[in-house]
């Protein structure tokens, strides 16, 4: 896996993990007073999500579950349940834990090659002609 996909990975994974969080507001009093207080650092900040991107990995992610489900669940498991024990994880995919490393990164393998297929994807959608004025 080369780095550049690993750092589109990393942003198509935040992107999902912000998507699916709901953000709500405190009722409070202290909820509606902005303080002009910095209560986390500004240095140490994430960057930027890129939306497009991610957008991007996203396609190639649904065309892998639909091509290769297993693969897709792998990657969702590990990825996203990471809270889970390794045992419970390796038994919900149907292997044995020991084989979770080599299985994740066969995963990820396979969805860079499905991102590069799809970046290769030209929409190729049905043109349209000119009518030459002497028809009309």
């Amino acid at each position: 896996m080369t780095e550049e996909f690993s750092q589109r990975f990393q942003n198509w994974v935040r992107w999902c993990s912000v998507r699916g969080v709901y953000q709500g507001h405190a009722f409070s009093i202290e909820g509606l007073y902005r303080s002009p207080q910095h209560w986390h650092p500004e240095d140490p900040r994430p960057p930027e999500i890129d939306r497009p991107d991610a957008v991007m990995v996203n396609r190639a992610y649904t065309r892998l579950a639909i091509l290769t489900p297993r693969q897709a669940r792998i990657i969702k498991f590990l990825t996203f349940r990471a809270y889970l024990r390794p045992q419970w994880q390796a038994q919900k995919l149907g292997i044995h834990y020991l084989e979770l490393d080599e299985a994740y990164y066969r995963a990820k393998l396979m969805l860079e090659h499905q991102l590069a297929r799809v970046e290769g994807l030209v929409y190729k959608g049905v043109t349209a002609h000119p009518v030459p004025a002497s028809r009309l």
